[in-house]
């Protein structure tokens, strides 16, 4: 099935003609084509659907018995708090809320309602991911109900029928967890789910999540006793100031006893009245400022920013590091951008950052990585002195000496490969999956301070071979000028440099290769330019590709590069309405 698109067009008044044309009004409440199908459930639909909570289909149809995703649920959510008084936050699209939600996702309406019920606490996602394209078990649907209600209504139904010592009559949820087993109770006490059996696990439609919505709106009347005010919202004055909205629509102004930090998404608590509130806000400045410069050892400062850098920015060129005692500049070996892009460290060639009387800090070793099969990167916790091998011996577990690894710390190195693929013990071959003890006697780093502790060792393992070589399952086109490449196994990272394309003999440039992240025996790839008829992909010369357990192989495919003649087409629309203004939103068969 091919991916589907959408993209939504505002309309605007002078567009008269194009309007009358091209918007199909969506079907009322009361004239959906299909809502007695839901029995039980159609006075429920019927009256979200008059707060604009829920909505029909351009065909007139309110398909009930369709299933609810993830997405489709934060959706109805986000519909109901704003029917409640909350809006969407104002730095929806420049604040990300769940990691595999990208602000720049053409859905906005979802990025909008995301952001509400992320930040009213309502939908908490899972390992802030909100999988928007999963359907919503009604277990998890339970957990978001009891946690709306407390959100918005200030009512902790949990607490309530646990207080009333609620005796349950539902028969399958005992194997759940404890939170969830009291979000499903809480529901059962409120009367907003009356059956004997849950099905925890299983999927909701339409109609039966729109039913326990209403019920949920309805029912909780009879819990609420004096109104509890929450955060409508917050805005960000300065590092110290919020305007504050209440949920009856006061607005205040709170001083904060810490600055916030820039750039950061941080939840403050703070007092209005007497009562303590809580928000999550984002200091912006959008002016890249240094936050702090650190001396982290004998030839290394961290500089840190109050926003993400561009990596391709930053080389040793670019930064300047001088001593203000001898008004000398330091000559700067390398510049290292951290994972997280908000702090480069700065390396010298020479102990100049701090004298060996002020660097006490001696340096450890802080882990280890799998490079390729049997090749493990060792690291260090600051630069250290060149250091033979002749200093680093490897023993069996039984103190048996080990010989043919190879991997020697450089000068001002931070870590260092060791190739086990050739190690030997006794003149015989190490087994796959043979531990074997490293340990570093005297090693020092820049200022002289020698590791600790003294001598300090860490255990690498030979990787074990399954005997079984990684193959090209398929190699499909994706694009004019892109293709994705199936190995039958994982296999380890995967670079430009391991990849040939040719065409008639002739190298084509590879723009980007790209393994998945999850399925990591699936490799994009994206050619420089569009391309057409036969092409060879294969290994580079000298380059192999390698799975998890050592095993390696080469290989050479030819793939067809076809012209894309057929043109997109419209399969779905569909009106919105967002802020009070129309959208026309259209569903296409292919990326536009």
């Amino acid at each position: 099935m091919k991916k589907k698109n959408s993209y939504r067009f505002l309309i605007s008044a002078t567009s008269a003609t194009l309007v009358a044309s091209a918007i199909v009004p969506v079907a009322s409440a009361a004239s959906f084509t299909d809502i007695e199908q839901s029995g039980d459930h159609k006075d429920a639909n019927l009256a979200l659907t008059d707060l604009n909570i829920t909505s029909g289909y351009p065909d007139g149809s309110f398909q009930p018995n369709k299933k609810v995703t993830r997405g489709n649920v934060v959706k109805f959510l986000g519909k109901w708090l704003v029917s409640e008084g909350y809006t969407i936050p104002e730095g929806y699209q420049t604040t990300q809320r769940f990691d595999d939600l990208p602000l720049s996702t053409k859905d906005t309406e979802l990025l909008g309602y995301a952001a509400l019920v992320k930040d009213a606490g309502v939908f908490k996602g899972n390992n802030n991911k909100l999988n928007a394209s999963a359907l919503m078990p009604r277990q998890q649907m339970a957990l978001v109900l009891t946690r709306a209600i407390d959100s918005v209504y200030g009512v902790d139904l949990v607490a309530i029928a646990q207080e009333e010592n609620f005796e349950s009559k539902i028969t399958d949820i005992s194997s759940l967890i404890d939170e969830k087993i009291d979000a499903i109770e809480a529901l059962e006490f409120a009367k907003i789910t009356k059956v004997t059996e849950f099905r925890p696990s299983g999927d909701l439609s339409r109609a039966q999540f729109a039913s326990f919505l209403h019920r949920t709106i309805t029912n909780v009347e009879d819990f609420i006793g004096e109104e509890k005010l929450t955060v409508k919202g917050a805005k960000v004055m300065s590092a110290t100031l919020l305007e504050v909205t209440l949920s009856d629509d006061s607005v205040h102004q709170v001083t904060l006893e810490k600055a916030l930090e820039e750039n950061e998404e941080t939840t403050v608590k703070f007092v209005i009245d007497e009562v303590e509130y809580e928000a999550t806000v984002t200091y912006v400045v959008e002016a890249l400022k240094v936050k702090s410069i650190k001396a982290i050892n004998g030839t290394q400062v961290e500089v840190v920013f109050n926003q993400e850098i561009d990596p391709t920015s930053v080389s040793k060129d670019a930064v300047k590091l001088s001593n203000i005692d001898t008004f000398k500049d330091v000559a700067i070996d390398n510049v290292k951008v951290s994972d997280a892009k908000k702090s480069i460290i700065l390396t010298t060639a020479v102990n100049e950052i701090l004298s060996i009387e002020e660097d006490k800090t001696a340096p450890s070793i802080t882990g280890q990585t799998s490079v390729k099969a049997s090749v493990v990167k060792v690291k260090f916790s600051e630069p250290m002195r060149a250091f033979a091998n002749a200093g680093i011996q490897f023993t069996l577990a039984d103190g048996t000496k080990v010989t043919g690894i190879t991997g020697a710390v450089a000068q001002l190195a931070t870590d260092v490969d060791f190739d086990l693929s050739a190690a030997k013990a006794n003149g015989k071959e190490l087994a796959p999956g043979t531990e074997v003890k490293v340990t570093f006697v005297a090693a020092r780093d820049i200022a002289g301070n020698l590791i600790t502790p003294n001598p300090a060792t860490i255990t690498l393992k030979k990787a074990e071979k399954d005997g079984v070589a990684p193959t090209v399952t398929s190699i499909k086109q994706t694009g004019a000028k892109s293709f994705q490449i199936v190995f039958s196994e994982a296999v380890l990272k995967v670079a430009k440099e391991d990849i040939e394309v040719k065409k008639g003999g002739q190298a084509l440039v590879i723009d980007t290769v790209v393994q998945d992240a999850t399925a990591k025996n699936v490799v994009h790839v994206t050619l420089d330019a569009v391309t057409e008829g036969l092409v060879t992909v294969s290994t580079a010369a000298t380059k192999v590709i390698t799975d998890a357990s050592g095993e390696t192989a080469t290989f050479t495919q030819t793939i067809t590069f076809t012209k894309d003649v057929i043109a997109p087409t419209v399969t779905a629309t569909e009106v919105v309405v967002e802020n009070n203004v129309e959208y026309l939103q259209l569903t296409f068969d292919k990326a536009v």
